[in-house]
């Protein structure tokens, strides 16, 4: 399976059918909670883990995931893949930099050694693509392992008029973000994903996880950072994807799928994710009838204080009335106040120039016995 751009991406859904898309872009594996990683140190000779090319794909909830009152996390090899279609760099540990310049009083060359030394964090974080459709597979959870990026700007010493972080990676992708964001509690450099040195789809030997902005923000196979004293627009917003890119209230249904599948006519239990990316989920809501009525969900939410960074899991258990075709939809309410409204008619589109919120609404049939 090929890698895939954005802007083939989009290129290509557009003029394909929804079939098309599912088939070449998503690829489902078994749900896992993955446990608390240790400390995990990168010697110079590791070999990064993971397939090569595109995986796409968040797995299906289990039953046991909310008995227990657990997040469910993405494994590594299923976990969405979106970039500029430039390759996925090798890179060779012992000869690898972290290069720190611009508007600093110490420019700095950093070793892994010199990150590990500085105080570590264990996080767990969803990643969700600005071009996710609606119902759509580019968005994954996992536990992450690295340093605050406000302890490695501290080694430089950022200089007075700093506004940004230019941050640029070994495939050539560039992207910056408020001084702000970076000196967020929350923003991170990890070098570890679900307790394993991060594979090389995934950005080896080094990424960057911002709080509450999608992908797009989050570089890749990080080389050099750049304080700036003027703003400057990134790889993707220079093709006018959103500059701020924060993520949007949405929710999605992952059981049922919907389609053309016949269920019997016994209780079923509707589950998915709710995700929010800075204010945190309030409540889910589920609707059988096409929207006319909704019910309270039942929610699972991340561990704190990062729960807002992390999607919320939901259940709704529904007895069908009597056999038929039913509309289910499901909609989220953040803690700011937002709830999601309109319904998204497709999968394919709605998410330029900054994402969608748009409502996700699956087809089911009921039969008798």
């Amino acid at each position: 399976m090929r890698m895939i751009a954005r802007r083939d991406f989009l290129r290509w859904v557009l003029g394909s059918g929804i079939g098309a898309f599912l088939t070449a872009c998503g690829r489902r594996g078994l749900p896992a909670v993955a446990p608390s990683p240790s400390s995990t140190r990168l010697p110079a000779n590791v070999t990064p883990g993971g397939a090569a090319g595109t995986s796409t794909g968040t797995p299906p909830l289990t039953q046991q995931a909310f008995g227990l009152g657990k997040i469910s996390t993405t494994p590594n090899e299923t976990f969405y893949v979106v970039d500029i279609g430039a390759g996925h760099p090798k890179i060779d540990l012992s000869n690898w930099r972290l290069e720190l310049t611009g508007a600093i009083k110490t420019p700095r060359s950093l070793t892994m050694d010199d990150l590990q030394a500085l105080p570590r964090v264990t996080e767990m974080r969803t990643l969700e693509c600005i071009s996710n459709p609606v119902g759509g597979k580019l968005i994954g959870n996992a536990i992450w392992e690295g340093v605050r990026m406000r302890d490695v700007l501290k080694l430089a010493g950022v200089t007075e008029g700093a506004v940004e972080l230019m941050v640029r990676s070994a495939d050539g992708f560039f992207s910056s973000i408020p001084l702000e964001l970076a000196r967020h509690e929350h923003a991170l450099l990890v070098w570890a994903m679900n307790g394993v040195p991060l594979p090389r789809d995934h950005g080896f030997p080094l990424r960057c996880l911002w709080p509450g902005r999608y992908g797009m923000k989050q570089p890749r196979w990080v080389t050099k950072m750049e304080l700036l004293t003027e703003p400057q627009r990134g790889y993707w917003e220079l093709q006018g994807w959103s500059n701020e890119a924060k993520i949007k209230t949405n929710s999605q249904i992952r059981e049922p799928m919907g389609g053309h599948q016949l269920l019997p006519l016994k209780p079923l239990s509707i589950r998915g994710t709710a995700f929010s990316g800075k204010d945190g989920i309030a409540r889910a809501e589920v609707s059988t009838d096409n929207g006319q009525t909704w019910s309270a969900a039942k929610l699972v939410r991340g561990p704190a204080p990062v729960a807002p960074y992390v999607w919320t899991e939901w259940a709704y258990d529904w007895m069908p009335v009597a056999a038929g075709s039913y509309v289910i939809q499901v909609r989220a309410t953040d803690n700011s106040g937002f709830t999601q409204k309109e319904v998204g008619r497709s999968i394919l589109g709605g998410t330029y120039p900054d994402g969608t919120a748009l409502i996700h609404a699956v087809t089911v049939n009921i039969r008798e016995g």
